[in-house]
């Protein structure tokens, strides 16, 4: 399994003891929420994001690895 782009430790840190995200489950809207929703939509996010996004962000790396110019080269001949 490839790295995450972004620590599950960090984000659960930001997302519950910085932010307090569970405190919205006291509010009409989200009441039938609870920590498990969220965390299961943090995991389906992962997952989706390693699944079907990490493979084309391997394509293009390696695409423009072969292409013998930077990022920087090719934003300028724009």
């Amino acid at each position: 399994m490839p790295a995450p782009v972004l620590s599950r430790r960090d984000l659960d840190f930001l997302l519950y003891d910085w932010l307090d995200v569970e405190s919205l489950t006291s509010r009409e809207r989200f009441a039938e929420h609870s920590r498990d929703t969220f965390d299961a939509v943090l995991d389906l996010s992962a997952d989706l994001a390693t699944k079907y996004f990490a493979t084309h962000n391997k394509k293009a790396d390696a695409r423009s690895r072969g292409s013998g110019r930077t990022a920087a080269s090719r934003s300028s001949l724009r």
